[in-house]
């Protein structure tokens, strides 16, 4: 038996060579991009050491919390920083529990009082600020504010989280005609990035 060998021309070979190749540069590689956005959310954080005092007071006596220890920090991952923001808590008067009689915020009088000032604040943040709103940056006590009002602004950091601590002081004046009760209320501080 013999092979037969088939020899194929070469033109045709050629033109099989050419389709393939026009049908390979027809095909197109295409490539996407995904692009990712992450937005990560203002947040502050707070914690306070010695914010609550507790005064057995005498009639005719003044007192206030210079002595004590206390702190607050606050931790603000905004790059513009934060502001500090004070208002009385539920307002601004100490309440009797019993007598339902108030103590009012103020400065001086016959009458009792209590008042708070910012003693002081600092920001650890390289180069930052720690700014005590005018009208509360003297060594005065002040009328506890009845809405949430500026005391202390923090400048920020586009590099880092801002941190910083204030401390506050309290003083009451109690009148000799102020009837015997516990007086309850507070002062309520807010963060507020810029």
């Amino acid at each position: 038996m013999k092979n037969k060998i088939i020899y194929l021309p070469v033109s045709l070979l050629t033109l099989v060579t050419a389709l393939s190749a026009v049908a390979l540069s027809s095909y197109r590689v295409a490539a996407v991009t995904s692009d990712a956005t992450v937005t990560v959310s203002d947040a502050c954080g707070f914690t306070s050491s010695g914010f609550d005092w507790v005064i057995s007071a005498v009639g005719g006596q003044s007192y206030n919390t210079e002595s004590e220890t206390k702190s607050a920090t606050v931790t603000c991952n905004d790059p513009d920083g934060f502001v500090v923001k004070a208002a009385g808590n539920p307002d601004t008067d100490l309440s009797g529990n019993s007598t339902g009689l108030d103590i009012a915020t103020g400065t001086s009088g016959s009458s009792s009082y209590w008042a708070f000032k910012v003693t002081s604040a600092t920001n650890n943040v390289s180069g930052g600020t720690a700014t005590i709103a005018s009208g509360y940056n003297d060594s005065d006590y002040h009328n506890i504010p009845a809405s949430a009002t500026p005391i202390i602004t923090y400048s920020g950091s586009a590099t880092s989280v801002t941190t910083g601590s204030f401390r506050t002081d309290y003083k009451v004046s109690i009148s000799t005609t102020q009837a015997a009760d516990t007086y309850t209320g507070g002062v309520e501080y807010t963060i507020v990035a810029n």
